[in-house]
């Protein structure tokens, strides 16, 4: 079953905004975001066990992105939400920022390689949710602004 939109309105305060391809440099609010992303990178493992070593042992490797879902109530003219598709479509790499409700409030800002902008139609009240699936590409910078 959907998230009731007045839900999606105040998921936990967390708000989801893309890179607005009409004004470079500015960005939009992806509205009725229903499942906040995680933003972080994993650090994979590097065996550098030695010969005579007791046990394994690991050093962390180079960070990779993490690659998570973020869910919306699906409404077709919302510019944030076009976006997405629009650039998921268009196969582009965009800046995205999510707003964090923290004490103080924070913006995590980091560039995305979409992968899905899909449709699911399978919701009993029949809402529609968008699920965008994303790459992190680079870093996260942790003190981001609007």
């Amino acid at each position: 079953m959907a998230t009731p939109v007045t839900l999606a309105k105040h998921t936990l305060g967390t708000k989801f905004y893309v890179a607005d391809p009409a004004v470079p440099g500015t960005f939009i609010q992806a509205k009725e975001c229903i499942s906040p992303p995680p933003v972080g990178s994993t650090n994979p493992l590097s065996k550098v066990t030695y010969s005579d070593a007791g046990a394994e042992v690991y050093i962390g490797g180079r960070p990779d992105g993490d690659n998570p879902t973020v869910k919306f109530n699906y409404i077709e003219q919302d510019p944030g939400q076009k976006a997405i598709r629009d650039y998921t479509d268009a196969r582009t790499n965009f800046d995205v920022r999510v707003y964090v409700p923290s004490d103080p409030p924070k913006y995590l800002g980091f560039t995305v390689t979409p992968q899905r902008a899909a449709m699911d139609p399978s919701n009993i009240d029949g809402q529609q949710v968008l699920e965008f699936m994303y790459k992190v590409s680079g870093p996260i910078d942790r003190n981001a602004s609007l």
